[in-house]
């Protein structure tokens, strides 16, 4: 009987693990400076000293921070919301409308004569242009209150030579044709300088309001006010004739008191150039 000779074990090598990095004790340690940036393979670099060269593998890793996602809520002004509940109006539509607002809040008649008292010197231009591009905003809020409104314009300049007496005076009767008002406002010569006393004076004299009306002026200059008149004539006529103003002008004494003494709203007329 043959019997088969014992089959030694498998004799297992131990495994010799070579350390990331080896230096010798006298070695300079790896500063961030000696790591490449910008890879993702593992690269091999030499470090030499003392005549010695020494291989160290050095595997260099990306790690890819973590950004946490913020959820931001909607602001007010914003492309979601619905032109209905947040309508898009310029500095020049808010004057005009705020004005507006106030008229219809002040005013105890149902009867309304307004009167635009337009400042026709040579820096005027492009303000009364404001004006006649976003005159609704205010006429369409009149409107809807109910008023039975009519608009006239005057239009004044201080010019020598422009007419015989250096002194020319415009006035556009009553109308409730926005229409023929914007027409109006689109053929103004601007030239010359001013003189707002005077012509708040004169207007007060010439404009004729229907009966039974509220009467209103409407101040619209970039100029400090100057005139023959002073400050208490000019609210004496206004207050005589029983006619609130409200102003688009400078930011002035007088044309500050004239809009509290005649029951009128100030602002500026810089609003109206945006």
């Amino acid at each position: 009987m043959l019997t088969s000779a014992p089959v030694p074990p498998p004799t297992v090598k131990p495994q010799q693990f070579q350390p990331l990095l080896s230096l010798t004790p006298n070695s300079t340690p790896l500063t961030v400076s000696d790591i490449p940036l910008g890879t993702t393979d593992t690269t091999t670099g030499s470090i030499t000293q003392a005549g010695e060269q020494q291989k160290a593998a050095v595997e260099i890793r990306r790690v890819r921070p973590i950004v946490r996602s913020v959820k931001r809520k909607l602001s007010l002004l914003s492309i979601r919301t619905r032109p209905a509940s947040l309508p898009l109006m310029t500095p020049s539509d808010l004057v005009l409308a705020k004005i507006g607002r106030h008229i219809v809040t002040t005013t105890s008649k149902q009867k309304l004569d307004l009167v635009f008292i337009i400042d026709a010197s040579q820096s005027m231009k492009n303000d009364i242009e404001s004006v006649r591009l976003h005159l609704t905003q205010m006429t369409d809020l009149l409107a809807e209150n109910g008023i039975d409104f009519t608009v006239g314009i005057v239009a004044f300049r201080d010019h020598q030579g422009f007419s015989i007496v250096g002194w020319d005076f415009e006035i556009t009767a009553q109308t409730r044709s926005i229409l023929k008002i914007k027409k109006v406002l689109k053929k103004i010569r601007c030239r010359g300088s001013e003189k707002a006393k005077d012509a708040l004076i004169q207007a007060a004299n010439e404009v004729r309001f229907r009966p039974q009306a509220a009467r209103r002026f409407i101040l619209v200059t970039d100029e400090y006010a100057t005139g023959e008149a002073s400050t208490q004539q000019v609210l004496a006529v206004l207050n005589h004739k029983q006619i609130s103003v409200d102003v688009l002008g400078r930011d002035e004494h007088f044309q500050r008191t004239l809009s509290r003494q005649c029951q009128g709203i100030w602002l500026p007329i810089s609003n109206l150039r945006y």
